[in-house]
């Protein structure tokens, strides 16, 4: 993934506390990339049971069965963070561009107005559809996971961290 990072300018990095919040940092070029890939592979991680990998052709099974496909939700969530956290590539796009609230936001746009009496100019379209996908990106987490600003205290004396129990 290193080929499709793209470094920002400044030395704030971009971390995600929680499912829906973020906080910056500041942090040396060097680190930018190894910050940001981990978090991607943490989103993957958490969420791994949302998305199976393909199935592959039925020659290649042994026994033919269902099995489940990604959520598409969960895998352009993860192509959005990957793309708000600097990785570029014509996937990271596609999967961006395909996401549920783009499909959501043309359906809507191609539906509000009767077909064949209404339409819009082509380069109008994608920017409405940018528009309501940006309203869609105020809604607030119902009940926001809230996480520690830090999960460890590196001010703690080491004399507490490198002992015997005290019970």
């Amino acid at each position: 993934m290193n080929h499709m990072f793209v470094a920002p300018p400044e030395e704030e990095c971009l971390i995600q506390t929680s499912e829906s919040s973020f906080r910056t940092a500041r942090v040396s070029p060097m680190e930018q990339f190894e910050l940001r890939y981990r978090q991607v592979w943490l989103y993957a991680m958490r969420h791994y049971p949302l998305m199976p990998p393909d199935p592959k052709t039925d020659a290649k099974l042994f026994a033919n069965f269902n099995r489940a496909k990604a959520d598409e939700h969960t895998v352009c969530e993860m192509a959005r963070l990957a793309y708000r956290l600097g990785f570029r590539s014509t996937e990271i796009e596609e999967l961006v561009n395909r996401s549920p609230d783009r499909a959501i936001a043309r359906t809507a746009l191609l539906q509000a107005r009767k077909p064949g009496i209404f339409r819009y100019e082509p380069q109008v379209f994608e920017l409405l559809v940018d528009k309501i996908i940006e309203c869609f990106q105020n809604a607030i987490p119902d009940q926001a996971k809230t996480s520690p600003e830090h999960l460890a205290n590196f001010s703690t004396d080491l004399r507490m961290r490198c002992s015997l129990s005290r019970m």
